[in-house]
């Protein structure tokens, strides 16, 4: 990156101790990660770039993932210590999302321990299922069964 733009990006972080969050204080996508526009395209129109990416870069160097994964939490925050170049699937896993929060769920709404489906054609989808509701669901829709056969 020229030295232009480099001075030009740190001017626009708040800059704490390295333990702490280094906040991005110029525009955020709806998602609140820093965005940083490194230069015109030609159409008139600016690349934008995600800012932690780019301090990840010019702090640390070229980031051997696709995704790198904020430990601190904070979308917004471009420390380079705080950040981990991770695959896309552990970042799902360590995020807020729906499919990070139910994949580490280790109980049913009732209380009772997941486990792993191991049905054959589950098996390598890596579903879970709580037996004791499973079997109270079964008996339900059997009796309910031998109810409508009677």
């Amino acid at each position: 990156m020229k030295e232009k733009y480099k001075n030009r990006f740190w001017s626009k972080v708040n800059k704490k101790d390295s333990n702490q969050c280094w906040e991005w204080l110029a525009c955020k996508n709806q998602y609140g990660y820093g965005l940083f526009n490194t230069g015109p395209r030609g159409n008139g129109s600016y690349k934008s770039s995600l800012a932690h990416r780019i301090a990840y870069e010019l702090s640390i160097g070229q980031i051997s993932t696709d995704t790198l994964h904020h430990k601190c939490g904070n979308r917004s925050c471009v420390n380079p210590s705080h950040l981990e170049p991770i695959n896309r699937g552990q970042n799902v896993i360590l995020g807020n999302s729906t499919a990070g929060k139910n994949v580490r769920k280790l109980y049913c709404k009732k209380g009772h321990l997941l486990i792993i489906d191991s049905f054959p054609s589950h098996a390598n989808k890596g579903w879970r299922y709580c037996p004791v509701c499973m079997k109270e669901k079964n008996q339900n829709r059997k009796e309910k069964r031998d109810g409508r056969e009677r």
